[in-house]
């Protein structure tokens, strides 16, 4: 089945782009741009795996056109419902100014991976027992959170909170469910992701604490804390990106100063323009 990306911007030179798509790609596999309307393309691959490979391995490249990008966009992929993915602007000069973030979602049982946009966490370290629970994986987290900035901490503690919590043997069998290789690996990639950010248009990891039930309980508050709640001040006009559930289900959302907008999967290619826009 084929896969559509949507992907808004402003400007975008298709034909260099065009020309790197097939250069990495095979001609039976290389994706292929199209434009649905006025500054909306569309990257098509032939099956959703290409399409989760070239995410994984070469966003750069596939994600050639959003270069120009002056405030933080979408990309959702419809078919794969469980995918959403964030871009949040650099500054950073003759650098790509775009940093991603990827986040898996298994909307029918709840289990969330989170993955950074290199795939830092392959594998969950083998020796904590699953029984150990919240205080084996902190020894993990104190580890490797080690000379990493507060924004990296925050993607690894939300990580390893959302593996306990959803604490099954699956997880730790599945190659794309491995989450964490090693502590030098991780302080050796999230230290160049670190590269990326500058303090301006950091991007703040939220989980908002509310309407907790028991299937879809949010973090205790000290792991709300280590997670920047306290560092995100509504009245600052500040963007963050946030957690909340409603109707039993989890939904990402971007807070900007007071505004909160909820993101939500793109069923169509109206939605998804109206949303660009």
């Amino acid at each position: 089945m084929a896969v559509e990306c949507l992907i808004a911007e402003r400007s975008v030179n298709r034909g260099a782009v065009t020309m790197i798509l097939r250069n990495l790609w095979p001609e039976a596999e290389a994706p292929i741009i199209g434009e649905i309307g006025q500054n909306l393309f569309s990257v098509t691959f032939s099956s959703a795996k290409l399409l989760y490979d070239a995410l994984v391995e070469n966003p750069w490249a596939v994600m050639g056109f959003c270069f120009n990008l002056k405030e933080w966009q979408l990309i959702e992929v419809p078919v794969i419902v469980s995918t959403v993915f964030l871009r949040v602007p650099v500054a950073v000069p003759q650098q790509p100014p775009v940093s991603m973030i990827a986040l898996n979602w298994d909307c029918q049982d709840g289990s969330v991976v989170f993955e950074e946009r290199r795939r830092v966490w392959q594998k969950l370290v083998n020796k904590i027992d699953i029984q150990d629970g919240v205080s084996a994986l902190m020894g993990v987290f104190n580890e490797i959170a080690k000379d990493l900035c507060d924004e990296c901490i925050a993607m690894i503690a939300f990580t390893i909170w959302l593996i306990w919590k959803n604490r099954c043997e699956y997880m730790f069998k599945e190659t794309n469910m491995n989450l964490l290789n090693s502590t030098l690996r991780i302080q050796a990639i999230m230290n160049d992701y670190c590269r990326f950010c500058d303090e301006k248009n950091k991007v703040k990891i939220l989980v908002k604490n509310t309407e907790v039930s028991q299937k879809w309980a949010f973090p205790p508050t000290s792991w709300v804390r280590v997670i920047n709640d306290s560092a995100f001040n509504e009245e600052d006009g500040k963007t963050a990106i946030g957690f909340r559930h409603s109707d039993k289900k989890v939904e990402l959302c971007a807070f900007r100063g007071k505004r909160i907008q909820v993101v939500s999967p793109v069923q169509n290619k109206d939605c998804a323009l109206q949303k660009a826009t």
